[in-house]
């Protein structure tokens, strides 16, 4: 589950110009911890294009599924 995403109806029908790069970081609250995922355009030679194109919010459990989703879905454990 999103809990916040950046950006309006552009954000469901993204289409990333050059190689799509996902980025995972902590970012600390008063509260609790929360999960940022970033999804940035980049270029052949590895410049970043423009500023960040989408970035999601997740709780810690959904990021803990979100991680597991993505090592079933790679093959790794």
């Amino acid at each position: 589950m999103i809990e916040a995403l950046d950006g309006h109806e552009e954000a469901a029908n993204y289409r990333a110009e050059g190689t799509p790069r996902i980025e995972f970081d902590v970012a600390r609250t008063s509260v609790h911890d929360h999960i940022r995922v970033a999804l940035w355009s980049i270029r052949d030679d590895g410049i970043r294009t423009g500023g960040l194109d989408v970035c999601a919010v997740l709780s810690p459990a959904n990021a803990r599924n979100l991680r597991d989703a993505l090592n079933i879905a790679l093959g790794e454990s």
